[in-house]
């Protein structure tokens, strides 16, 4: 989710076939509460895959096809999904990265916190604010701009920093 930008449901709700060689294709959730299908939170999209993360999703479509030869009585075209079939559980997905983030990080993290890492992580290379809206699927920027303003305050901040300990000229020590 780090690398997409996606949201749980987004990812929950994806298909072997959503992925491609340059794209994943977006145009399904996975509704927590009513436990369906439905169409994306606010766009249907697709998102460029980088090299890191093509890797990761090649390697990730091997597994799912491993484990469904593993489970013969099983036929379906989700990369996630548990032993009948279904997609896995929004609770259960929430549940284990809070605790594996706690064990590991020594905090605990929601699975949106990825989301947010990625709008940070393309803030931070100067991705600009519309490309990003669209890549995570915000129906406008003033919800991507709360994020990346942050983001670019805290460069910000960080820049200063570093510049305040330049010195051209040598410091000359103070008169005793």
């Amino acid at each position: 989710m780090a690398l997409t930008g996606m949201r749980i449901g987004e990812v929950l709700a994806l298909k072997k076939d959503d992925i491609s060689e340059d794209y994943i294709k977006i145009d399904e959730t996975y509704d927590k509460t009513r436990k369906a299908f439905d169409d994306p939170k606010s766009t249907i999209r697709s998102i460029y895959i980088q090299n890191e993360l093509r890797d990761f999703l090649t390697e990730l479509k091997n597994l799912r096809d491993i484990r469904l030869n593993l489970i013969p009585s099983v036929s379906t075209d989700l990369i996630f999904f548990d032993d009948s079939g279904e997609p896995y559980s929004y609770n259960i997905v929430y549940k284990k990265i809070v605790k594996y983030s706690n064990e590991v990080l020594g905090r605990k993290l929601s699975p949106h916190v990825f989301r947010h890492t990625h709008i940070s992580l393309l803030a931070a290379e100067g991705v600009p604010l519309e490309t990003i809206s669209r890549r995570v699927g915000h129906k406008n920027s003033n919800i991507t701009k709360t994020i990346y303003l942050h983001v670019t305050n805290k460069m910000r901040e960080k820049d200063n920093n570093a510049i305040k300990n330049i010195y051209i000229v040598p410091k000359i020590p103070p008169k005793t």
